[in-house]
């Protein structure tokens, strides 16, 4: 007897239950619906974790007229600069944010809505790459944050952008430019950005950002 002749007499019913066994009873199921809720401590711990890392190589906030020059060594983010700044102007807030990125990620999104349902930040205006909203995992999250801003009275764009800036206009009248290398989202390159607290310096890039969105 060869090997194949073992495969022909080989009963196949017991690995494969007919219609009428009791394991095909359709009256098995569960009895209630049923979910799970868990808390990603592990990202909240982490995502605190940077915040802290850009205050504390931040230290202050720069006096009128200082320059901080920073090399970021990847254990923050570009984004984790703005809660870092409401950190360290507090109890001042951000009347104005206004963000130029290539790209940015659903937490970077997520969180800027949360702080401006929260008070924490008053009016942002918002530009993309049109290259990112083009991107397959880019798309929806442009789209998200688009309706978010749109909804509650904000302005974003998605144009021919590779600048990276941030401007903040705090409550206490202290006007701070960040020009930078970095993206908001996740990088683990080594960047480079200026915080600049000058209202000119400000005013320029609002200036050009401002007329970029009214014209998209």
């Amino acid at each position: 007897m060869t090997w194949t002749d073992n495969l022909q007499t080989l009963d196949p019913s017991p690995m494969f239950p007919t219609a009428t066994d009791d394991t095909r009873r359709a009256d098995i199921g569960l009895d209630d619906d049923l979910k799970r809720i868990t808390k990603n401590e592990r990202r909240k711990m982490l995502h605190m974790l940077h915040v802290s890392n850009a205050a504390k190589h931040l230290e202050r906030l720069p006096e009128a007229g200082e320059t901080f020059h920073c090399i970021m060594r990847g254990n923050y983010n570009g984004w984790d600069l703005v809660p870092a700044v409401l950190q360290l102007a507090a109890p001042a807030r951000i009347a104005e944010l206004h963000v130029a990125t290539l790209g940015f990620n659903a937490q970077n999104a997520d969180e800027l809505i949360q702080l401006i349902d929260a008070g924490s930040i008053g009016r942002c205006t918002f530009i993309c790459s049109v290259y990112y909203k083009s991107m397959k995992d880019g798309a929806p999250v442009y789209d998200g944050l688009a309706q978010a801003l749109t909804e509650r009275g904000h302005q974003i764009a998605a144009i021919r952008c590779h600048a990276k800036i941030l401007l903040f206009e705090l409550t206490d009248g202290r006007c701070l430019a960040v020009e930078s290398s970095a993206n908001l989202r996740s990088c683990r390159n080594i960047e480079q950005f200026t915080m600049t607290h000058d209202g000119d310096l400000l005013a320029f890039h609002r200036g050009w950002m401002t007329d970029l969105l009214n014209r998209s």
